[in-house]
């Protein structure tokens, strides 16, 4: 009865909240699939900071954009991108609730992640000798990268292609989301015979020349290696260090970068002073960045920072998620991930597949850090592990 009450008066709330730019056919279309997720939300969605999510997006697009100095158009930018967000939002919290319903052995997943990157790697390798396959590279303007297309094979299936720097983000957008979806593979990869491709893994790796996914994956890795050998921690160790050697010159173009531009870092501190102290409660609105980012670049070129006008994202999830939708969003997103965290640290010492889901989302916390994983697929491989800390208890696997 009491879920009923409270559905109905959600309902009932948001029925009076649309933006009155909406013709009255698309606010009564808004509001049923406003009605259908509120339905969801509450009788399907378990997890109590999950569901609180959910339904905050819902009201923080329900609310509509809470602009600072918002030019024209804002509105139909809001019917756009905060209904595309809100969309991904749902989707991403039904996969989750699906996948953990679902009677799926954990293995046959984790196998399918393995296959997937490996494949991702061997894509990577062809493109770095010059070989692309169905598609020309893309966002290559983001990389300020030319290319020439030397010969074509099998009816412009096969591309060879000439550029001056080498590119290989595999068959996702970019080489940052090619370096996370690696380095959430691995954990899949700390299992019985899958272990033995974990080299090809890290190719891949160090063939996406970005930090975001290179650094947890080094991490994780080293402290399987040492947890995993108790006998022989004095060689693990060598190991260990010879990894925190290699590390700096396999990346050490990539490190002198950040080091002297600090461009995303400059861009977070101007964030957390200028904009989201003004809205930092409920935020701008759902998908806003975009529109907000030109007001963050002119303060950049005020304060003589660095910058250009391509972010599309904060490269920090928990940054963005404030700046949209709030401290009372980013308590909530924060209060899940928790949740499940503690409840696999509870559980560590009664399974060893917990461990390995611990070290799923602690690369996937990590790149959430510098990067925009929340907005793109690879984050369905964090939400993998997620769900499957429920589902241990149902069907034990070994992980490790």
């Amino acid at each position: 009865m009491a879920k009923i009450i409270f559905t109905l008066l959600f309902i009932a709330i948001l029925g009076v909240l649309p933006d009155s730019h909406l013709s009255v056919r698309m606010g009564k279309t808004i509001l049923a699939e406003w009605c259908l997720i509120t339905f969801i939300a509450v009788y399907f969605i378990k997890n109590i900071w999950l569901r609180g999510f959910l339904l905050w997006s819902l009201i923080r697009m329900a609310i509509g954009t809470a602009g600072m100095n918002m030019q024209q158009g804002a509105a139909e930018q809001y019917t756009q991108i905060s209904y595309i967000t809100m969309n991904t939002i749902f989707i991403y919290v039904i996969f989750y609730q699906v996948f953990i319903n679902l009677k799926i052995p954990i293995d046959k997943v984790l196998n399918a992640m393995c296959v997937l990157a490996l494949v991702q790697t061997a894509i990577m390798i062809m493109q770095y000798y010059g070989v692309w396959l169905i598609f020309l590279p893309r966002n290559v303007k983001h990389y300020q990268q030319p290319y020439e297309i030397i010969s074509t094979y099998l009816g412009g299936w096969v591309h060879y292609i000439k550029m001056d720097r080498v590119i290989c983000p595999g068959f996702t957008d970019n080489t940052n989301m090619a370096s996370s979806l690696l380095a959430l593979s691995l954990p899949a990869f700390l299992r019985k015979k899958w272990v033995f491709c974990i080299p090809l893994l890290f190719i891949g790796i160090y063939l996406a020349d970005a930090l975001g996914g290179a650094i947890p994956a080094y991490i994780i890795l080293s402290i399987y290696l040492y947890r995993r050998f108790g006998t022989g921690r004095l060689i693990i160790a060598i190991i260990i260090c010879l990894f925190l050697l290699l590390f700096p010159i396999l990346y050490w173009d990539n490190i002198l970068f950040w080091v002297k531009n600090q461009l995303r870092f400059h861009v977070w501190m101007l964030t957390i002073k200028e904009v989201i102290p003004k809205k930092w409660i409920i935020g701008y609105g759902l998908g806003q960045f975009k529109i907000l980012f030109p007001i963050i670049h002119r303060l950049a070129l005020d304060y003589n920072i660095l910058s250009h006008g391509e972010f599309r994202h904060l490269h920090n999830d928990y940054l963005q998620l404030w700046v949209e939708q709030g401290i009372i969003g980013l308590g909530l997103a924060l209060g899940f991930i928790m949740s499940i965290i503690r409840k696999a640290a509870a559980n560590v010492r009664r399974h060893d597949s917990y461990i390995l889901c611990l070290y799923g989302i602690g690369i996937g916390m990590f790149n959430s850090g510098v990067n925009f994983l929340f907005y793109t697929t690879v984050s369905l491989l964090f939400l993998v592990y997620a769900a499957s800390i429920d589902k241990i208890e149902r069907k034990q696997w070994s992980a490790i």
